[in-house]
């Protein structure tokens, strides 16, 4: 690969399943039918599975893929649907679930050649159990599997890195500071997804190390929150945050935050609200739409040139980004 548009990092790329249950469900039997998935062969394509028997009951089964803290993946799986030239790092198993990440990678128009299989480690499995309309469970798999790039993998990779005009994050550490520095120096640009904001405190400083090298910058109001220590957050004081930000960190050009129904924008000297919500669109399970909107945001801001410092329409790029991702979530769990 020589250049690419948009780069994503990730420790690892899991595989998620959405288990919708009519009544209770015990975890024994959610691993029991995760497994019989697994075990199912990928011959070139993802396999049909629309329903399984649990506990005498009919469950629909939904695959989605997912990066479980702010999704990396699926912020450049947009990128790749929505035509811009993508690839992936992260690490999968050499297994059934590696080759459902890897096939839904390639569908999405997503490189895959940076993806690091492991033969002695499985692939990381997900598991959202909506139980009566509610989201009830999450479950992850065992400790068998794959979670971090190995320093020989590493260097691997940086080797074999193509130029980018955009490398997106959902996790911080050490690796992704040294990749955003990387990028940017190539005349680069960062985006920062932030899913889950640390509890441990050794690493929040990775944290605020990637924000300052950030550009785009999205988080929910409850990593909002977490980044002011405030249990309760008014509309006003969100949007304080947002300027804040913009202010403290010189490189943070556009703030995203988003809360149940709207996502608000902090841009220059403008706040904006946008729905999240579009009339006569019915929406049961909205996943997957935050990471929809940050990359179709980022999208539109590639196409108007904002990495190169051209003027930006942001009203055109955030009604591009909240159409993506209200039709994002009409897919019910489906993770583009």
């Amino acid at each position: 690969m020589d250049e690419v548009d948009v780069l994503g990092y990730t420790n690892y790329c899991p595989v998620g399943y959405m288990l919708h249950v009519d009544g209770t469900v015990s975890q024994k039997n959610v691993w029991q039918v995760i497994e019989e998935l697994a075990s199912q062969q990928i011959d070139g394509a993802i396999p049909h599975i629309s329903r399984q028997v649990l506990e005498g009951r009919e469950i629909p089964i939904v695959k989605y893929l997912e990066d479980g803290s702010g999704s990396a993946c699926n912020i450049v799986a947009m990128a790749g649907r929505l035509g811009l030239k993508s690839a992936m790092i992260g690490l999968i198993g050499d297994d059934a679930e590696g080759a459902i990440v890897r096939h839904c990678f390639e569908v999405a128009n997503v490189q895959t050649s940076l993806l690091v299989e492991k033969d002695e480690k499985r692939t990381p499995i997900e598991v959202f159990v909506i139980q009566n309309g509610v989201e009830k469970r999450r479950q992850f798999r065992p400790l068998d599997c794959v979670r971090i790039l190995g320093e020989n993998d590493w260097q691997w990779i940086k080797s074999k890195l193509p130029s980018a005009r955009v490398v997106c994050f959902s996790r911080a550490g050490k690796r992704a500071t040294e990749l955003a520095d990387i990028v940017r120096q190539n005349g680069g640009v960062v985006t920062y997804r932030i899913g889950v904001f640390p509890f441990r405190r050794n690493n929040q400083p990775h944290v605020f190390d990637l924000i300052s090298r950030t550009r785009l910058l999205t988080m929910t109001d409850k990593v909002a929150r977490r980044l002011t220590g405030v249990l309760g957050m008014s509309d006003a004081r969100i949007e304080e945050l947002g300027a804040a930000l913009l202010s403290r960190y010189s490189s943070v050009e556009i703030v995203v935050i988003f809360q149940e129904d709207e996502a608000i924008i902090i841009f220059e000297d403008q706040v904006i609200r946008s729905s999240l919500v579009y009339p006569h669109l019915q929406v049961q399970y909205p996943t997957g739409r935050h990471s929809a909107f940050h990359g179709a945001l980022l999208v539109n801001l590639l196409n108007q040139g904002w990495d190169r410092g051209d003027a930006v329409d942001i009203q055109a790029a955030l009604q591009f980004a909240t159409l993506i991702s209200a039709l994002t979530s009409l897919h019910i769990s489906v993770r583009l």
